[in-house]
């Protein structure tokens, strides 16, 4: 699961698409368009735009990136049912000390994720 949800809102995008500029400024005046528009159909969040042009400007080894190189960016992490953890019971007695319940936006129950993804990725507890 992706660790981004929320929204996307047009003061972060043109805030990020003057940062692309700044950083390539030969990319022509279209690409942006077109990222755009990408951007709203995969439902893209603030921070993960961010978080995708700091990616970008950082590792991006071509002359000039391609959309790809934005649209491609996401960091994932493992989510668990109570269910699965008492599935890996058996070879692991100390599962439960390794995962949290989390909360996950469409679930109304808790899911669990590594402890260490919830520190890293500031997921919510399930008690907050």
């Amino acid at each position: 699961m992706s660790v981004y949800w929320g929204d996307l809102n047009l003061k972060t995008v043109l805030q990020q698409n003057l940062r692309i500029a700044k950083a390539f400024p030969q990319l022509p005046e279209g690409f942006y368009e077109i990222l755009n528009q990408r951007l709203r159909e995969k439902e893209f969040t603030d921070k993960r735009l961010i978080d995708a042009v700091n990616h970008v400007i950082d590792t991006c080894q071509y002359p000039i990136p391609t959309a790809a190189n934005f649209l491609s960016y996401d960091r994932n992490v493992e989510i668990l049912t109570h269910s699965d953890l008492v599935g890996q019971l058996s070879g692991d007695k100390k599962v439960f000390d390794k995962y949290e319940p989390i909360r996950v936006p469409g679930s109304d129950m808790p899911l669990y994720a590594r402890k260490e993804d919830v520190i890293k990725y500031g997921l919510m507890k399930w008690n907050q």
